[in-house]
């Protein structure tokens, strides 16, 4: 698998991790400083029409831990299939965050190098997103969350698997103790009250564990009253080089977006319309996306962002 790195804001430019090796015993020392990054040229794209919500039903859930719930249909709202319906539930999950001390104008965002602050959100800081191109109600809602743009997670990094997520070797020891695992220490530092989950591309060789791993992540965003947004990646690395059926690892997150309730982004979906389906072309790295890839990431995070505080 590829090896994570600790999480830290990464340097203007990024490549891609070339050899995968074991997850390493020691503890990191993860730092906290910011970088520049430079401009990238900026994509817009058209607005994605919307459909009637599905209903969902509630099923009972694993003893102790929050029910997850059955759909009778993919929990898809767009004509195209890509966004989520954000139902009264989800609404509900994310105003009553505040009950726990979570923010309502926050959010916080993990997994791989697709979402590290300088190819993600920090790019709608920077105005490398050209949020001035989108809808009034979207820029709205980047100035609600705009306190999010900036954060630097402590749960994004190059080379981060499902499996690093739940390692406390990973989490930052001076903000969190050594107990604590790189997700909940985000969840509870930044007192966000949603979490988008994109993560996998990492898990190529280990798609195998990955529905274990995912599980617990969302299992404790709902058991710390934080909402959780799950979503696909563009890649499918797990099949190209892992020997996985294809599709395997985004398969795993739509069912279990579905099992749960809870929303989802089919990134995959949404980046079949873009050149290389938003990724850069590495030769046979394709995994990391390109600036189309990164604007269409943010723009349906913020489309969901809209959608839940609404």
């Amino acid at each position: 698998a590829i090896t994570p790195v600790p999480p830290t804001v990464e340097p203007a430019t990024f490549a891609p991790t070339l050899t995968p090796s074991p997850i390493p015993t020691a503890t990191p020392t993860p730092t906290v400083s910011v970088t520049a990054t430079p401009l990238m040229p900026v994509v817009t794209t058209a607005p994605i029409a919307t459909r009637a919500p599905t209903q969902i039903a509630t099923v009972a859930g694993p003893a102790g831990l929050p029910a997850p719930t059955a759909t009778a249909a993919p929990p898809l709202v767009s004509a195209s299939g890509v966004l989520p319906v954000i139902t009264s539930a989800h609404k509900q999950i994310y105003r009553n965050s505040v009950t726990a001390g979570k923010d309502l104008k926050m959010f916080a965002a993990v997994g791989d190098c697709n979402s590290q602050p300088s190819v993600y959100v920090r790019r709608v800081a920077t105005g490398e997103f050209n949020l001035a191109a989108q809808s009034a109600s979207l820029r709205e809602t980047a100035s609600v969350f705009s306190q999010s743009f900036t954060r630097v997670s402590l749960a994004a990094g190059g080379g981060f698997t499902a499996a690093a997520l739940n390692d406390p070797v990973w989490a930052d020891g001076a903000l969190c103790g050594t107990s604590q695992t790189p997700f909940e220490c985000e969840v509870w530092v930044s007192r966000a009250s949603v979490v988008f989950i994109q993560i996998g591309t990492g898990d190529q060789y280990a798609w195998r564990d990955f529905e274990r791993n995912l599980r617990p992540l969302i299992q404790h965003a709902l058991s710390k009253s934080v909402l959780p947004v799950l979503l696909t990646k563009a890649d499918d690395l797990e099949s190209r080089d892992g020997g996985a059926p294809p599709q395997f690892i985004n398969d795993v997150v739509r069912r279990l977006a579905r099992e749960y309730g809870v929303p989802l982004i089919d990134f995959w979906l949404a980046t079949r319309a873009l050149p290389n389906n938003g990724l850069l072309d590495e030769g046979d790295l394709d995994f990391h996306l390109s600036p189309a890839g990164m604007d269409l990431h943010i723009r349906l995070t913020l489309e969901v962002l809209d959608a839940i505080r609404r």
